[in-house]
């Protein structure tokens, strides 16, 4: 204000102090240039509130300050054609004269639906001003009233009225308005902390499904050398302290879906010792400085966690997922709302920090459709030879960098330092929760578990076996054990090698390990695959042969359709059985190229996928002489508690 407005301003102020407070101001009202009318309205606007309903207070006398909208009294018509302006205030006094109008287009911005009809995907200004246009005709207001009577049909005033009224209901209209992105970054705004509050490292955990925004390839090997094709996105599992922002543990997941098996995977990772990743690209020199906590730091291998917060993904809620973890991990599993990822923001941010590394490779697809740096780049992974095992090796230097990083909100210390600061501090009382041994009977850290009955007959001459995933399962030791026909037993499955299980005694103890037999046995194989080789003979796709490794068999028959690029074989498309490849790469039942060969099998001429399997040169790992004969000796664990 200028000098003289504030003096006017103190001078009013005292008046009216000095009024209030009994005293006599005849000539200080005099003198203030006031009468006792003006000193009233004075009075009356320092009391009145504001639109959120605080009082104004001095802030009224100060100048041009408006203490109430403008108040039309009646609802705008037509002026003459020379003048300008006339019509401020027609909105507002229109919608107080016909009150079903306001009402009716609030509803239709709340809820996307004019009165009977379907609802919209959103409402848009032009469909809400010519909804309210429909609305004005009804109530029967004619071409000489406002609207009708203007150029634009009072456009710009609508425009401004859905404005304010989006603001005013933003938690109402956001979804629908601005996504569901914008509907969940809205709730972390609110200023209020959430209870979930961790106070030392490993209270709480983070997990967390991604996928990577880039192509990788395989290398298939044909007669007239590899064959590389396209690899479908990777999925990369995390887990991670929110305290200190580490990455516990990881797992890439080269099929679609990630389920059950996966996420208990990653969950014993985190709570068993990490071992570095050998690096399998040649011609590149790692200074590991990084790595996982339990890789690094020895006193938090073996360590459990208070609360592990996932989402309600359909492997995240498979009563596998809940039995085992609760075992494994003795923590509370926490899964909030559906489609809340903001209360996971550590786990989240990191996907964002890790991912702008990712989109840094030629096989981006970028941040968006947008982008264009996702030109040609399924074209590039092949063309530029981007192997699987590089890829991996990549995401395990990417994760080992990230904590030796510096997260914004660690105050300059690294996610590791932080660890190891909590660790050799006896004076801040962290004691690393080591898990306790498991109980006998308990099955090791990774590994799912079912119950079946032992199957057999002694009438028919029948051993005991066990059927399990469409295959027989036998053993020496359980033939003899004709006291366990029709008894349950309970199996310790890894699913990532169901070749042999481990069996569990109607009493807890442990009886011995069991190998399948038939067509299924010399490779080692996952139980996916096992389903997919199931789906494949279900369909006609397949058939069983004698003296055949119906495994070998498969992957030999999906190796030849996934160098059928841009093809259909026998409905399987040639990226989904590179990606069926990938996975058994990934897992050690098929060696990567490069990698050492002993102990396999190359295919023979024999396979029914025709004679060109003779030469496509695919070597799948099976079990020597010698491994199949100590495999017919009984393997039994002793366990002892501490």
């Amino acid at each position: 204000m200028t000098d003289q407005q504030r003096k006017r301003f103190h001078d009013i102020r005292g008046v009216i102090v000095a009024y209030l407070g009994g005293q006599k101001v005849g000539a200080s009202v005099k003198l203030a240039g006031l009468c006792y009318a003006e000193l009233a309205r004075r009075i009356a606007r320092c009391v009145s509130y504001d639109a959120e309903g605080r009082m104004l207070g001095w802030f009224a006398l100060l100048p041009h300050q408006r203490v109430a909208a403008y108040r039309r009294k009646s609802v705008g018509t037509a002026r003459s054609p020379v003048t300008h302006g006339g019509y401020s205030g027609s909105l507002s006094a229109l919608m107080r004269t016909h009150p079903r109008i306001e009402e009716r287009l609030g509803k239709y911005l709340l809820t996307a639906q004019r009165d009977h009809s379907l609802p919209e995907s959103r409402v848009h200004t032009k469909n809400a001003h010519q909804y309210f246009l429909s609305l004005c005709r009804e109530y029967g207001l004619g071409e000489n009233d406002w609207p009708f009577c203007v150029e634009h049909k009072g456009a710009r005033s609508i425009t401004n009225w859905v404005t304010a009224f989006y603001r005013h209901h933003y938690d109402s209209i956001v979804d629908r308005q601005y996504g569901a992105v914008a509907k969940v970054k809205a709730a972390t705004g609110t200023g209020l902390r959430s209870r979930l509050q961790s106070k030392m490292p490993l209270d709480i955990v983070e997990m967390d499904e991604h996928t990577l925004d880039f192509f990788g390839s395989i290398a298939i090997p044909t007669p007239k050398g590899p064959r590389y094709v396209k690899v479908r996105r990777l999925t990369l599992i995390l887990i991670v302290d929110r305290f200190s922002q580490a990455i516990l543990a990881y797992t890439v997941i080269v099929r679609r879906k990630v389920n059950a098996a996966d996420i208990i995977a990653t969950v014993a990772k985190a709570l068993d010792r990490a071992v570095a990743r050998a690096k399998k690209l040649s011609g590149v020199t790692e200074e590991r400085s990084g790595g996982l906590p339990s890789e690094v730091i020895a006193a938090l291998a073996g360590c459990g966690f208070n609360m592990l917060l996932m989402d309600n993904d359909s492997a995240h809620l498979a009563e596998a997922s809940l039995s085992r973890i609760g075992q494994m991990a003795g923590c509370a599993i926490n899964y909030g709302k559906v489609a809340h990822f903001e209360r996971r923001p550590v786990v989240e941010s990191i996907n964002r920090r890790l991912e702008r590394s990712f989109q840094r490779l030629p096989s981006t697809t970028g941040s968006g459709p947008a982008d264009p740096r996702r030109k040609d780049a399924e074209k590039k992974a092949v063309s530029l030879k981007i192997e699987l095992h590089a890829v991996l090796d990549l995401i395990d230097a990417v994760i080992a960098d990230h904590n030796v990083s510096l997260p914004a909100g660690n105050l300059g210390a690294t996610p590791l330092e932080v660890l190891q600061h909590y660790v050799s501090d006896p004076s801040i009382g962290f004691l690393p929760p080591v898990l306790p041994p498991p109980l006998p009977g308990m099955p090791p850290l990774g590994l799912m578990t079912e119950t079946v009955r032992v199957a057999g007959s002694m009438a028919r001459g029948e051993k005991p076996h066990i059927n399990f995933d469409r295959a027989r399962y036998m053993a020496p030791w359980l033939s003899e054990r004709m006291d366990l026909l029709g008894e349950s037993v309970q199996l310790h499955i890894d699913e990532d090698d169901i070749s042999h299980l481990y069996v569990i005694g109607p009493g807890g103890r442990g009886l011995g390990q069991v190998e399948v037999m038939g067509a299924w046995a010399g490779a080692p194989h996952s139980r996916e695959m096992r389903r997919l080789i199931n789906a494949a003979i279900d369909t006609g796709q397949m058939s069983r042969r004698s003296g055949r490794c119906i495994v070998s068999d498969w992957l030999a028959r999906v190796s030849v359709i996934a160098r059928c690029e841009g093809q259909k074989a026998d409905g399987l498309d040639a990226a989904e059985a590179a990606n069926h490849l990938a996975e058994a790469v990934r897992l050690g039942h098929v060696p990567a190229p490069g990698e050492r060969l002993e102990r396999t099998q190359v295919l023979s001429s024999e396979s029914p996928t025709g004679p060109a399997s003779s030469t496509n040169g695919l070597k799948v790992k099976t079990a020597s002489d010698g491994a199949k004969e100590r495999a017919l000796e009984p393997l039994v664990s002793f366990f002892a508690i501490n």
